[in-house]
């Protein structure tokens, strides 16, 4: 292996940029030779030849995250002296001062004098002041009573010295002086609350005061609880079983309150007010009757990091801010983000509830070229690569959920659902056309059939012809007429084929798959144009006059059929 041409700080995988050219991401310049003498002082020998001074993309994912997250310690350390600053000088402008105040004739002024001497005899001399004053921290320098122009001071303090041991101080005080003194001392002290805090506080007041139900995460398997990440099928499970088990829990100590990942996932399904039992739609309405009713006092300068949902049995979410309905719990948390737009992506101007989604969303923006660690693929950004890596090489990642007619599983909703239409003639949610008859299991599928048949959207353009696709796909399969290349090849009888699909309709012939069965005399065939030769040659009628006359009766194998179409 010729190191040389070898990433300089891994050894393990070639060089995509150099160490000492300056790149750009996000807005930031970058030049990682540079990165490494900040981050980790770190001084890397440049050889003349550029190839030898190359980095990797993983390196530079870890040296960015290392050096975004020194800027961070650095960024906070710095506020947090100017908060422990500015919460000392609160500490001492709040230190209770002492006026003093002259008066020519105490009666005029209608101001009385309290001997205090006889009240205090049991106390030690020097501590008379303090303990009078609530402050006993606070050096009290002697005063000695004058007269200037003959008037009086207020406050007059004799202490005894080494000269005068037998007189006894004397500390004359006011009535106006007193009662200022006793409002001090019942002022509460102020104090710094962090953001952090200030968010655990409104939390747990909701959880207190409401009937809301915080919960980790809905898959398909069930509703996961937030403080003991156990799965229920319900949510009235979830329900019973955080009532009786974390009634007195914090959820703070289960989650990590970190500024920049802050969320909570909250049920506001049948919303009431434990105190009066009032119903409510949404939090913040609740939050104002809390506060206007019951005097419940929330901080009202942070930022909502609570997302609101509704979960119910049904096959269709639906939002709890607005009219939308999505398929799958993901698709509806991804929507969520449109009604909390806490921080802004400068690139594409989706909003985010905290900034650790929004750095992982900004990844998306990171063109590049990312290898598959487990195959050959090459993907152009990184998540694409990580959802692959996810999806296709770990298993042990995929959600299933099984069909509750027989025992199969399936790795998504959609199979789920296309396999219950299909074999226990069980219709799930579906979704109609407005334009024309077609109906779709889901609504992403009912918004591509309207872009692509209905709006004729071609957003792929083949280069060679003008030809415009739907997909990208569409178009991948199109290049095969201008290239004929036949990479495809069957391992039984090598044959090769231009696209995948026809090698897997090929490999049917030897596995025998016979799918394609007759409606009239149920012979099976490998493929579905030997079905419509044989529905012509031996029953006189179309394969597609068969569907329409004979299956038109069955509304739910009919919009079965359009589906699949």
């Amino acid at each position: 292996m010729n190191l040389n041409t070898m990433c300089r700080c891994c050894l393990a995988r070639p060089p995509d940029k150099d160490l000492k050219s300056v790149y750009t991401c996000l807005g930031k310049t970058e030049v990682y030779g540079d990165m490494l003498k900040e981050c980790f002082e770190i001084h890397l020998s440049m050889e003349p030849c550029d190839s030898e001074n190359g980095i990797c993309e993983i390196c530079i994912a870890r040296l960015r995250d290392a050096s975004d997250f020194k800027c961070q310690v650095l960024r906070c350390q710095k506020e947090f002296q100017i908060k422990l600053t500015t919460s000392s000088d609160i500490k001492v402008e709040d230190m209770p001062q002492i006026k003093e105040e002259e008066y020519s004739d105490a009666e005029e002024n209608d101001i009385f004098f309290l001997d205090l001497k006889d009240h205090y005899e049991d106390l030690k001399e020097d501590d008379k002041l303090a303990e009078i004053l609530n402050l006993e921290d606070v050096k009290v320098k002697r005063k000695v009573e004058k007269k200037k122009n003959g008037k009086k001071r207020q406050i007059v303090i004799e202490k005894a010295t080494k000269d005068r041991k037998s007189k006894k101080p004397s500390i004359k005080l006011s009535l106006r002086t007193l009662s200022e003194i006793e409002i001090l001392n019942k002022s509460p002290s102020i104090r710094f609350v962090s953001e952090n805090k200030k968010h655990s506080i409104n939390t747990e007041k909701i959880l207190k005061y409401s009937n809301c139900t915080p919960f980790f995460n809905k898959t398909l398997a069930g509703i996961v609880c937030a403080y003991c990440k156990k799965t229920y099928q319900t949510l009235e499970e979830l329900r019973h079983h955080t009532q009786d088990i974390h009634k007195q829990d914090d959820l703070s100590y289960t989650k990590r309150w970190d500024k920049s990942n802050l969320s909570i996932k909250m049920d506001i399904t049948d919303l009431k007010c434990n105190i009066c039992e009032k119903n409510f739609d949404i939090i913040s309405n609740l939050k104002t009757h809390l506060t206007k009713e019951h005097d419940i006092k929330f901080y009202p300068d942070v930022n909502d990091y609570i997302m609101e949902f509704k979960l119910t049995d049904a096959e269709i979410l639906n939002c709890a801010l607005c009219h939308s309905t999505f398929e799958t719990f993901k698709m509806l948390l991804q929507h969520m983000n449109s009604h909390y737009r806490n921080y802004i992506c400068e690139v594409c101007d989706m909003g985010f509830i905290n900034k650790h989604r929004l750095k992982n969303h900004q990844r998306i923006h990171e063109i590049g070229t990312f290898k598959c660690e487990f195959c050959d693929k090459i993907f152009s950004t990184r998540i694409k690569k990580m959802c692959h890596e996810k999806y296709t090489h770990n298993s042990a990642s995929r959600y299933t959920t099984n069909c509750p007619h027989c025992d199969q599983s399936f790795n998504s909703y959609y199979q789920r659902n296309r396999h219950m239409f299909k074999e226990h003639n069980v219709a799930a949610a579906t979704y109609k056309c407005n334009i024309c008859d077609k109906s779709f299991i889901l609504k992403s599928k009912l918004t591509s059939h309207i872009k692509k048949v209905h709006l004729m959207e071609r957003n792929h353009i083949c280069t060679e012809c003008g030809q415009g696709f739907f997909i990208k796909q569409s178009l991948d399969e199109h290049m095969v007429k201008h290239n004929g290349e036949r990479v495809f090849k069957c391992t039984v009888c090598h044959k090769a084929y231009a696209r995948k699909k026809t090698l897997r309709e090929h490999m049917r012939i030897h596995n025998n798959d016979r799918r394609f069965k007759c409606g009239v005399c149920y012979q099976a065939f490998v493929q579905k144009c030997s079905l419509k030769s044989h529905m012509l040659s031996n029953h006189g009628m179309s394969l597609s006059e068969f569907e329409n006359t004979i299956l038109k009766p069955n509304s739910l194998r009919n919009a079965y059929q359009q589906t699949v179409a």
